[in-house]
Protein backbone atom coordinates (compact mmCIF):
# COMPACT_ATOMS: atom_id res chain seq x y z
CA UNK A 1 0.00 0.00 0.00
CA UNK A 2 1.19 3.25 -1.01
CA UNK A 3 2.11 6.31 2.01
CA UNK A 4 -0.30 8.74 2.09
CA UNK A 5 2.35 11.63 1.24
CA UNK A 6 1.01 13.91 4.07
CA UNK A 7 2.71 15.05 6.83
CA UNK A 8 0.33 17.95 7.91
CA UNK A 9 -1.44 16.19 10.59
CA UNK A 10 -2.79 18.56 13.08
CA UNK A 11 -5.48 18.78 16.06
CA UNK A 12 -8.90 21.09 16.39
CA UNK A 13 -9.62 22.53 19.72
CA UNK A 14 -11.91 20.08 19.98
CA UNK A 15 -10.31 16.79 19.20
CA UNK A 16 -7.62 17.68 22.00
CA UNK A 17 -10.39 18.53 24.16
CA UNK A 18 -11.99 15.20 24.01
CA UNK A 19 -8.65 13.12 24.34
CA UNK A 20 -8.19 14.78 27.32
CA UNK A 21 -11.89 13.88 28.78
CA UNK A 22 -11.80 10.00 27.86
CA UNK A 23 -8.58 10.25 29.56
CA UNK A 24 -9.98 11.04 32.94
CA UNK A 25 -12.75 9.20 32.24
CA UNK A 26 -15.35 11.74 32.07
CA UNK A 27 -16.78 10.74 28.79
CA UNK A 28 -16.49 7.13 27.28
CA UNK A 29 -14.51 7.13 24.44
CA UNK A 30 -17.87 6.66 21.96
CA UNK A 31 -19.34 9.76 23.67
CA UNK A 32 -19.26 13.08 22.74
CA UNK A 33 -18.86 15.65 25.48
CA UNK A 34 -21.69 18.35 26.14
CA UNK A 35 -21.35 21.91 25.31
CA UNK A 36 -20.91 22.80 28.76
CA UNK A 37 -17.92 20.18 29.08
CA UNK A 38 -15.83 21.23 26.14
CA UNK A 39 -16.21 25.11 27.19
CA UNK A 40 -14.95 24.62 30.63
CA UNK A 41 -12.51 22.26 29.36
CA UNK A 42 -11.37 25.31 26.41
CA UNK A 43 -10.75 27.69 29.44
CA UNK A 44 -8.67 25.37 31.05
CA UNK A 45 -6.51 24.86 27.83
CA UNK A 46 -5.83 28.46 27.10
CA UNK A 47 -5.19 29.26 30.27
CA UNK A 48 -2.49 26.49 30.30
CA UNK A 49 -1.08 27.62 26.93
CA UNK A 50 -0.98 31.05 28.24
CA UNK A 51 1.09 29.73 31.26
CA UNK A 52 3.21 27.72 29.00
CA UNK A 53 3.83 31.22 26.79
CA UNK A 54 4.72 32.94 30.50
CA UNK A 55 7.70 30.39 30.92
CA UNK A 56 8.90 30.52 27.58
CA UNK A 57 7.52 27.59 25.21
CA UNK A 58 7.03 29.75 22.63
CA UNK A 59 10.49 29.57 20.39
CA UNK A 60 8.66 28.94 17.56
CA UNK A 61 6.63 32.29 17.20
CA UNK A 62 9.91 34.59 16.95
CA UNK A 63 10.13 36.49 13.38
CA UNK A 64 12.38 38.91 12.36
CA UNK A 65 10.85 42.37 11.98
CA UNK A 66 12.76 46.18 11.16
CA UNK A 67 12.50 49.87 11.71
CA UNK A 68 13.77 51.99 9.38
CA UNK A 69 14.57 55.61 11.18
CA UNK A 70 14.16 58.71 9.99
CA UNK A 71 15.66 61.93 11.23
CA UNK A 72 13.51 63.07 14.52
CA UNK A 73 10.67 65.80 14.27
CA UNK A 74 12.51 69.45 14.48
CA UNK A 75 10.01 72.43 15.14
CA UNK A 76 10.26 76.10 16.47
CA UNK A 77 8.16 77.84 18.76
CA UNK A 78 8.50 81.16 20.84
CA UNK A 79 11.72 81.65 18.92
CA UNK A 80 12.98 78.48 19.92
CA UNK A 81 14.22 75.27 18.85
CA UNK A 82 12.89 71.32 19.93
CA UNK A 83 13.87 68.24 18.82
CA UNK A 84 11.08 65.50 19.31
CA UNK A 85 11.92 63.09 21.83
CA UNK A 86 8.77 60.57 22.05
CA UNK A 87 6.52 60.54 19.03
CA UNK A 88 2.94 62.03 19.65
CA UNK A 89 0.41 63.92 18.25
CA UNK A 90 0.40 67.70 18.86
CA UNK A 91 -2.18 69.08 22.10
CA UNK A 92 -1.86 72.02 23.97
CA UNK A 93 -0.32 69.92 26.91
CA UNK A 94 2.98 68.83 25.21
CA UNK A 95 3.56 72.30 23.16
CA UNK A 96 7.29 72.62 23.47
CA UNK A 97 8.68 75.53 26.28
CA UNK A 98 5.22 75.79 27.41
CA UNK A 99 2.73 72.93 27.68
CA UNK A 100 2.39 71.20 31.33
CA UNK A 101 4.54 67.96 29.92
CA UNK A 102 6.33 69.53 27.15
CA UNK A 103 9.58 68.18 28.77
CA UNK A 104 8.42 64.33 28.20
CA UNK A 105 8.13 65.10 24.00
CA UNK A 106 10.46 67.78 23.09
CA UNK A 107 14.40 68.68 23.68
CA UNK A 108 15.38 72.45 23.82
CA UNK A 109 18.28 72.71 21.20
CA UNK A 110 19.28 75.98 23.37
CA UNK A 111 22.36 76.79 20.81
CA UNK A 112 20.93 75.58 17.55
CA UNK A 113 17.99 78.11 16.96
CA UNK A 114 18.36 79.63 13.30
CA UNK A 115 14.60 80.49 12.53
CA UNK A 116 14.54 78.45 9.71
CA UNK A 117 12.70 75.07 11.38
CA UNK A 118 9.34 74.33 10.78
CA UNK A 119 6.96 75.94 13.07
CA UNK A 120 5.09 73.58 15.65
CA UNK A 121 1.32 73.12 15.21
CA UNK A 122 -1.35 71.92 17.22
CA UNK A 123 -2.41 68.28 16.22
CA UNK A 124 0.37 67.49 13.67
CA UNK A 125 2.03 64.09 14.60
CA UNK A 126 5.46 64.38 15.43
CA UNK A 127 8.38 61.51 15.34
CA UNK A 128 11.32 60.47 16.89
CA UNK A 129 14.10 56.91 16.35
CA UNK A 130 13.90 57.34 19.80
CA UNK A 131 10.54 54.89 20.34
CA UNK A 132 8.06 53.35 18.34
CA UNK A 133 5.36 51.09 18.62
CA UNK A 134 5.54 47.72 17.78
CA UNK A 135 3.05 45.01 17.12
CA UNK A 136 0.40 44.83 20.14
CA UNK A 137 1.27 40.39 20.08
CA UNK A 138 4.63 41.08 20.68
CA UNK A 139 5.82 39.40 24.24
CA UNK A 140 9.36 40.02 24.02
CA UNK A 141 12.71 40.72 21.56
CA UNK A 142 14.99 38.03 21.73
CA UNK A 143 18.14 39.87 20.03
CA UNK A 144 18.72 43.38 17.59
CA UNK A 145 21.43 44.44 15.23
CA UNK A 146 21.39 48.01 13.12
CA UNK A 147 22.52 48.39 9.21
CA UNK A 148 24.26 51.66 8.93
CA UNK A 149 23.71 53.52 5.81
CA UNK A 150 27.20 51.34 4.21
CA UNK A 151 25.26 47.41 4.64
CA UNK A 152 27.43 47.49 8.28
CA UNK A 153 25.38 45.56 10.86
CA UNK A 154 26.20 46.68 14.45
CA UNK A 155 24.72 44.09 17.67
CA UNK A 156 22.73 45.63 19.59
CA UNK A 157 21.95 44.79 23.51
CA UNK A 158 18.68 44.39 24.46
CA UNK A 159 18.05 45.25 27.97
CA UNK A 160 15.31 45.13 30.34
CA UNK A 161 13.08 48.85 30.76
CA UNK A 162 13.89 49.05 34.28
CA UNK A 163 17.46 49.21 33.27
CA UNK A 164 16.79 51.46 30.42
CA UNK A 165 14.25 54.02 32.84
CA UNK A 166 17.54 54.27 34.94
CA UNK A 167 19.81 55.26 32.15
CA UNK A 168 20.75 59.16 32.21
CA UNK A 169 20.61 61.81 29.16
CA UNK A 170 18.44 59.13 27.12
CA UNK A 171 18.35 61.72 24.38
CA UNK A 172 22.27 62.17 23.56
CA UNK A 173 22.47 62.45 20.07
CA UNK A 174 25.33 58.97 18.83
CA UNK A 175 25.21 55.83 17.79
CA UNK A 176 22.66 52.85 19.38
CA UNK A 177 23.76 51.34 22.47
CA UNK A 178 20.54 49.55 23.25
CA UNK A 179 17.18 49.20 22.69
CA UNK A 180 14.45 47.98 25.37
CA UNK A 181 10.61 46.65 25.12
CA UNK A 182 8.31 48.75 27.30
CA UNK A 183 5.28 46.08 27.94
CA UNK A 184 2.01 47.94 28.66
CA UNK A 185 -1.40 46.56 28.61
CA UNK A 186 -2.66 46.92 25.43
CA UNK A 187 0.47 48.22 23.32
CA UNK A 188 4.17 47.51 22.82
CA UNK A 189 7.07 49.83 22.45
CA UNK A 190 10.50 49.86 21.66
CA UNK A 191 12.89 52.70 23.32
CA UNK A 192 16.40 53.01 21.32
CA UNK A 193 19.23 54.62 23.22
CA UNK A 194 21.81 57.05 21.69
CA UNK A 195 19.48 56.76 18.53
CA UNK A 196 21.52 57.83 15.08
CA UNK A 197 18.24 59.23 13.76
CA UNK A 198 19.01 62.56 16.14
CA UNK A 199 21.80 63.59 13.90
CA UNK A 200 20.62 62.48 10.66
CA UNK A 201 19.84 64.26 7.43
CA UNK A 202 17.05 63.75 5.13
CA UNK A 203 19.00 61.31 3.07
CA UNK A 204 19.16 58.64 6.39
CA UNK A 205 18.90 54.90 5.89
CA UNK A 206 20.11 53.01 9.22
CA UNK A 207 17.71 50.10 9.75
CA UNK A 208 17.14 48.60 12.98
CA UNK A 209 16.25 44.65 12.83
CA UNK A 210 14.66 42.70 15.54
CA UNK A 211 14.27 39.57 16.28
CA UNK A 212 10.10 39.38 17.74
CA UNK A 213 8.11 37.18 19.69
CA UNK A 214 4.70 37.01 19.50
CA UNK A 215 1.92 35.57 21.58
CA UNK A 216 0.85 31.55 21.07
CA UNK A 217 -2.69 32.55 19.63
CA UNK A 218 -5.74 31.42 21.23
CA UNK A 219 -8.13 28.09 21.11
CA UNK A 220 -11.40 29.97 20.80
CA UNK A 221 -13.63 28.12 18.03
CA UNK A 222 -13.85 24.18 18.49
CA UNK A 223 -12.38 23.72 14.43
CA UNK A 224 -9.37 25.83 15.78
CA UNK A 225 -5.79 24.15 14.60
CA UNK A 226 -2.78 24.47 17.51
CA UNK A 227 0.05 27.23 17.33
CA UNK A 228 2.01 24.92 18.08
CA UNK A 229 4.38 22.19 16.11
CA UNK A 230 3.42 18.51 15.53
CA UNK A 231 5.87 17.32 18.32
CA UNK A 232 3.71 19.52 21.31
CA UNK A 233 0.46 17.93 20.42
CA UNK A 234 0.71 14.80 22.66
CA UNK A 235 2.08 17.28 25.59
CA UNK A 236 -0.72 19.05 25.21
CA UNK A 237 -3.46 16.20 25.40
CA UNK A 238 -1.20 14.88 28.29
CA UNK A 239 -0.95 18.65 30.38
CA UNK A 240 -4.59 19.54 29.42
CA UNK A 241 -5.66 16.12 31.12
CA UNK A 242 -3.63 16.29 33.87
CA UNK A 243 -5.16 20.00 34.79
CA UNK A 244 -8.85 18.47 34.27
CA UNK A 245 -8.53 16.06 37.23
CA UNK A 246 -9.03 19.28 39.22
CA UNK A 247 -12.48 19.42 37.66
CA UNK A 248 -13.11 15.68 37.34
CA UNK A 249 -11.51 13.52 40.18
CA UNK A 250 -9.26 10.55 40.06
CA UNK A 251 -7.68 8.25 41.81
CA UNK A 252 -4.42 8.47 43.43
CA UNK A 253 -3.00 5.79 41.44
CA UNK A 254 -4.36 7.28 37.59
CA UNK A 255 -3.48 11.09 38.93
CA UNK A 256 -0.08 9.66 39.55
CA UNK A 257 -0.07 8.14 35.87
CA UNK A 258 -1.60 11.44 34.14
CA UNK A 259 1.05 13.02 35.83
CA UNK A 260 4.03 11.08 34.76
CA UNK A 261 2.79 11.03 31.02
CA UNK A 262 2.17 14.89 31.47
CA UNK A 263 6.09 15.11 32.60
CA UNK A 264 7.16 12.70 30.03
CA UNK A 265 5.64 13.97 26.88
CA UNK A 266 6.76 17.63 27.86
CA UNK A 267 9.97 16.80 28.08
CA UNK A 268 10.08 14.85 24.74
CA UNK A 269 8.25 18.25 23.42
CA UNK A 270 11.26 20.32 24.88
CA UNK A 271 13.72 18.09 22.82
CA UNK A 272 14.38 15.84 25.14
CA UNK A 273 16.15 18.21 27.73
CA UNK A 274 15.33 17.96 31.60
CA UNK A 275 13.89 20.83 32.49
CA UNK A 276 12.95 22.69 35.81
CA UNK A 277 9.62 22.60 37.93
CA UNK A 278 8.51 26.00 37.06
CA UNK A 279 9.41 25.62 33.34
CA UNK A 280 4.91 24.73 33.17
CA UNK A 281 2.61 24.06 35.66
CA UNK A 282 3.96 20.80 35.89
CA UNK A 283 3.55 20.24 39.98
CA UNK A 284 1.49 18.18 41.76
CA UNK A 285 1.34 20.98 44.54
CA UNK A 286 -1.36 23.28 41.88
CA UNK A 287 -3.75 20.86 42.80
CA UNK A 288 -2.67 20.48 46.68
CA UNK A 289 -0.24 17.02 46.15
CA UNK A 290 -0.99 14.10 45.24
CA UNK A 291 -4.18 12.49 47.23
CA UNK A 292 -3.78 9.43 49.26
CA UNK A 293 -5.99 6.89 50.54
CA UNK A 294 -6.93 5.00 47.37
CA UNK A 295 -9.88 6.15 45.79
CA UNK A 296 -12.97 8.50 47.10
CA UNK A 297 -16.04 8.96 46.29
CA UNK A 298 -17.20 9.67 42.91
CA UNK A 299 -13.43 9.21 42.04
CA UNK A 300 -12.58 6.44 38.74
CA UNK A 301 -9.65 4.48 38.97
CA UNK A 302 -8.63 4.67 35.06
CA UNK A 303 -6.07 1.71 34.63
Amino acid sequence: MATSGSTNFNLTRNQAITEALENVNAVAEDETPSAAMIQSAAVTLNAMIKHWQGKGIRLWTSEMAYKEFAAASIVKNNSKRYTCIRGHTATATTEPGTGATWRLYWRWDEDDYDGTEDAWVLTTAYTTPMNFDVASDTIDIGYAFYRDSTGRDTPIDVLPYDTYKAVFDKDNPNTITFISLEKLKDTMKVHVYQPVGMISTDTYTDILFYDRIRKLEDMDDQADDFDFPQRWLQAIIDGLSYRLTKKYPVSDKTLRRLEKDRDKSFSEAKGGTDFEEDDSDFTSSAYGGLRHGGTRHGERDIN
